[in-house]
């Protein structure tokens, strides 16, 4: 069972228009555990770009200030925020080029939805056997484009993080003009640990983070070790390699390869007034 909370507008369109509104009114919905008892979730899968997109307008303005003239991203096959990045280049006219991996699913080289989702925004696509490979063809071609920039996986660059943080605390005070109470527990996946940090930073103490790992990165990883850090904050791994879809499916569109895996402890663990962080579809 699902019920609207409180919506924007509805303003999304299939085709790429640069009057998209790149950072809407949040759109929150009531879902029921397995007992019948009532959870919030943050739907940011309404968003063309996911949460990401939230950020990314005003990080790519700032980089054309500067001079850049085309943003680079590694992407993992299934990361949306290279879906984030071609639409807010699309909407500011900077040029966007994606260097993805291939669609791990898919047993020959094919690009993922997303990747073709993002070239649908204007991106450059580029394909590669591994993230790993994707990762040392951005960091060559950027160091070879002088007007190019490339972003860190997960959009994990201060300048980024300083905007994210601002946009993630806006998102907090529109929750509490229309909740009575506002969520002590928060549920997200962690892939690069941006959104992890950046929630840790911009939320009251109080709020418990319940991280899921969705193991983009390996379990030694320093970003992983830097969530697990972070004060009133619970990191458990999800069972399923990345690329493998979850096991269990949620009853809002969700990236089965990132926050679909949350599902299977919200329907048994989530309290009532918890939030899902919905991060994209």
């Amino acid at each position: 069972m699902r019920s609207t909370l409180f919506h924007a507008p509805s303003h999304h369109s299939a085709s790429r228009s640069v009057d998209i509104n790149l950072n809407p009114v949040p759109v929150v919905e009531r879902l029921q555990n397995s007992r019948g008892q009532t959870f919030f979730v943050l739907r940011e899968d309404r968003l063309i770009g996911g949460t990401k997109q939230r950020a990314a307008r005003r990080y790519i303005a700032l980089g054309q200030q500067q001079g850049v003239e085309e943003f680079c991203y590694a992407s993992p096959f299934a990361g949306f925020a290279q879906v984030a990045l071609s639409v807010c280049c699309s909407a500011l006219g900077s040029k966007s080029r994606i260097f993805a991996e291939r669609d791990k699913t898919q047993p020959t080289r094919a690009a993922h939805a997303f990747s073709r989702l993002a070239k649908d925004w204007g991106a450059t696509l580029h394909l590669f056997e591994s993230l790993n490979d994707a990762e040392r063809a951005a960091s060559v071609f950027s160091s070879r484009s002088p007007q190019s920039q490339k972003i860190p996986l997960g959009f994990d660059c201060p300048a980024y993080l300083k905007i994210f943080r601002e946009e993630v605390a806006i998102i907090w005070s529109q929750l509490s003009l229309v909740m009575t109470d506002m969520p002590q527990r928060v549920w997200i996946p962690v892939g690069s640990g941006t959104l992890a940090r950046t929630l840790r930073s911009a939320l009251p103490a109080s709020v418990a983070l319940e991280c899921l790992n969705v193991r983009i990165l390996s379990p030694d990883d320093h970003r992983l070790a830097a969530v697990r850090a972070l004060p009133n904050t619970t990191l458990r791994h999800v069972p399923e390699l990345f690329v493998e879809p979850s096991g269990v499916t949620p009853p809002i569109p969700s990236n089965t390869h990132y926050d679909a895996k949350l599902w299977r402890y919200l329907r048994t663990e989530a309290r009532p007034g918890d939030l899902w962080w919905n991060v994209a579809r």
